[in-house]
């Protein structure tokens, strides 16, 4: 089977990794990715990837269906560095690459963020459970039809969420949290103790906590906090909200100006004569 990435150029100058966090979102991994932006690291966050458009969202879901999800082809250094390349961090994409990631960049600081798994799960409820469910709606399905950014979106979701839910219903609590509990599990059996910090959010996520570990001063500015519900909603919606846009003026265009073009030829030709 043909693969997008294999279309696309190696870069000229990738960069190697850094800091990788191995996280599952709702982890506290949006707070991170600023974070890591405040101490000097350009990280990938879900948000980057929803920013770069259906390119990225088509690595995503073809990263994410190579070898740890669906038994396809894993991604190479090579292939993830084509998608990776202009990172030096990682945040909560790894779950999705978490062997081929961990292989890649053996030399890079990891950083696992757990909590407690009642909580995450109530938090996935509030956030990404709404979104998956709006875009397995036919009619964001039809959308997608219109405009390519919907359409890898729609096929993106319907991949993360069976690496979530595995063959289970989408909002199946038992399932997500097996997978949950297995990844953090695994996580902690790839990488080596003294390359990896793991920090439980109930015991607290801040400057203090990640700062030694990266070898970096602690800013004399607040630990950055972010991505409760309504601010995870207001990022998705001015994320898709112009696609969705985009993509009901294009059917406007496609499909229902020329229907009512067709009508009224038809009513000018054989209704009103």
């Amino acid at each position: 089977m043909s693969r997008y990435v294999d279309t696309l150029p190696a870069p000229t100058n990738p960069k190697e990794k850094k800091v990788i966090v191995l996280s599952f979102g709702r982890n506290g991994t949006l707070g991170l990715y600023y974070a890591l932006q405040k101490l000097g690291y350009n990280p990938c966050h879900m948000r980057t990837v929803f920013l770069g458009g259906a390119h990225e969202l088509k690595l995503l879901r073809e990263a994410a269906r190579g070898g740890t999800y669906s038994g396809e082809k894993p991604f190479s250094k090579e292939d993830l560095q084509k998608w990776l390349g202009d990172y030096d961090a990682i945040t909560d994409i790894t779950p999705f690459i978490l062997e081929e990631a961990v292989a890649a960049w053996p030399d890079a600081k990891f950083i696992l963020t757990t909590r407690d798994e009642d909580a995450w799960y109530r938090s996935i409820e509030n956030t990404i459970l709404p979104m998956s469910r709006k875009t397995k709606s036919p009619f964001f399905r039809l959308l997608g039809m219109f405009n390519s950014f919907l359409y890898e979106m729609g096929g993106m979701t319907d991949t993360l969420g069976g690496f979530i839910w595995k063959d289970r219903a989408i909002d199946n609590k038992e399932a997500a949290i097996m997978t949950y509990r297995a990844h953090n599990e695994k996580a902690r059996s790839l990488v080596p103790k003294d390359r990896m910090i793991e920090i439980k959010l109930e015991d607290g996520l801040g400057w203090e906590q990640i700062c030694p570990f990266l070898e970096k001063e602690i800013p004399n500015e607040p630990y950055p906090r972010a991505n409760n519900a309504a601010e995870f909603k207001e990022l998705t919606t001015s994320i898709i909200g112009p696609s969705v846009r985009m993509a009901m003026l294009n059917m406007a265009t496609t499909v229902v100006a020329p229907c009512v073009a067709v009508g009224a030829w038809y009513y000018l030709r054989y209704i009103r004569k």
